[in-house]
């Protein structure tokens, strides 16, 4: 899943990732499908993944894009009907200012919350 529209700070990686993908597919053309989502929807990320035809074996996710995209692909692995697994790299160093206040009064860089369960029922299932 590639989010998109990326921020801007996330645009160069983001075009990377897409190439580093191409330059793989040279044994297999079918080996990867690219799949656009926005990178703020959570529920068109979660149903983009819902209708990927996932294999009996199991499927790993490895997230590393927009926290929405992330909180989705885990949202699909708590509810999955198959061996899921989500790998999440740890950094080894955080900014020192990493958790430090939010960002107010500005669009580009607003704070967004995301309904998962109303009165004790999960939004996000798998039919």
């Amino acid at each position: 899943l590639l989010p998109f529209p990326a921020p801007p700070q996330m645009l160069q990686r983001m075009w990377l990732s897409v190439a580093n993908l191409d330059n793989s597919q040279t044994e297999n053309p079918h080996k990867a499908q690219k799949i656009r989502v926005d990178a703020l929807d959570i529920s068109a990320a979660f149903s983009r993944i819902v209708a990927i035809p996932i294999p009996e074996s199991g499927l790993a996710f490895a997230p590393f894009g927009p926290k929405p995209t992330s909180a989705a692909m885990c949202l699909y692995a708590a509810n999955a009907k198959c061996p899921v697994s989500v790998h999440y790299a740890q950094p080894t160093v955080y900014h020192p200012n990493y958790s430090i206040g939010i960002r107010n009064n500005d669009l580009t860089h607003a704070v967004h919350a995301y309904w998962i369960k109303n009165d004790g029922e999960c939004l996000y299932s798998i039919p």
